[in-house]
């Protein structure tokens, strides 16, 4: 399939959209985008078990087939640069890359669902029993040390917001931002030393759960479990709140993006200052996948294809209104 990036001009003050591709772009989960200092723009195309890199609006490489060899991939999601490596974030494995895709090694990925790189090994999370565990492991994931604990959400039923807490490394590698579940606080930690420099609290931000919501994901997960011959869940417990903090993100000026579930986003400097951030609204959280400078990497839905388009802040609601979602 050929790629190629395209531009689109708009009249008026509508901004001018960057489309990734010509061709389907189909997330197996949510898939990611990035774009790096080196002015490349980094795409996880999931189902087809590979990594697009465009570079001077261009594609340059696609790197990876299905496979556990080296160089291979299985269902890449998770994106990051650190210095000049490119490290993806696939099913059972955490696969290291130069920029411009050359293979450099595969490590084994940890039980848990979050293992990113710090400038000193690695940061992941992991539930035990009630307690969610923040971990620093070694540079072979081999050793590791609890950085913080805090409480696990409710097993005993199907929710489809769960109050987990959130972690993203800087764009430095050398602070982890951690969200606590149940309330509107991000620890800071420096990764050289394992301690709490800082933390970001604000009074709680309370959003109501909407279960008609909730029933509509549950019924859509039990329908994909027919469809694969899998046992029902367990029913649906619904909380009262959504949790107060449903996403970070970490632009490329390392500033800080806290983004609740209802039309907020919080934005720090790294220093930990708050600073202006954009509107946005319930849909933008879902389909935002990184954030450039003063623009968003959005899924764009257009003609029957699924693509990623680079949106200005200020020009969100007029995207979404021109390319609705699915």
């Amino acid at each position: 399939m050929l790629f190629t990036l395209l531009f689109h001009a708009f009249l008026f003050n509508e901004p001018q959209y960057l489309l990734d591709h010509t061709g389907i772009f189909r997330p197996k989960v949510r898939g990611a985008a990035l774009y790096t200092a080196s002015q490349r723009i980094i795409i996880s195309d999931t189902d087809e078990h590979r990594v697009l890199i465009f570079h001077e609006n261009k594609l340059e490489r696609a790197v990876g087939q299905l496979g556990e060899g080296p160089g291979d991939l299985q269902y890449p999601t998770k994106l990051q640069v650190l210095g000049d490596t490119l490290y993806v974030t696939e099913n059972n494995y955490i696969s290291a890359f130069t920029l411009s895709g050359d293979f450099q090694r595969k490590i084994k990925k940890p039980p848990g669902f979050f293992f990113e790189k710090a400038i000193s090994g690695w940061i992941g999370i992991e539930r035990k029993g009630e307690s969610m565990n923040i971990l620093w492991y070694n540079e072979a994931a081999e050793t590791r040390k609890v950085l913080f604990t805090c409480k696990a959400p409710n097993s005993q039923g199907f929710n489809p917001a769960p109050a987990l807490p959130r972690c993203v490394v800087d764009a430095s590698g050398v602070n982890t931002y951690v969200s606590l579940p149940h309330e509107f606080v991000v620890l800071v930690f420096d990764n050289r030393t394992g301690e709490v420099v800082r933390q970001i609290k604000k009074e709680k931000h309370v959003v109501p759960f909407d279960k008609e919501w909730g029933q509509r994901q549950f019924d859509q997960f039990s329908q994909r479990l027919k469809q694969l011959n899998a046992p029902a869940p367990k029913e649906p417990v619904f909380p009262k709140y959504f949790p107060p903090i449903n996403r970070l993100l970490v632009d490329i000026h390392n500033n800080l993006l806290i983004f609740t579930r209802d039309q907020v986003v919080f934005a720090y400097t790294e220093k930990g200052a708050q600073i202006s951030s954009p509107f946005i609204t319930e849909e933008m959280v879902h389909r935002i996948l990184g954030v450039h400078h003063s623009a968003f990497l959005v899924l764009a839905y257009v003609d029957e294809e699924v693509k990623v388009a680079r949106v200005p802040f200020p020009h969100m609601a007029a995207f979404l209104e021109k390319y609705p979602n699915r």
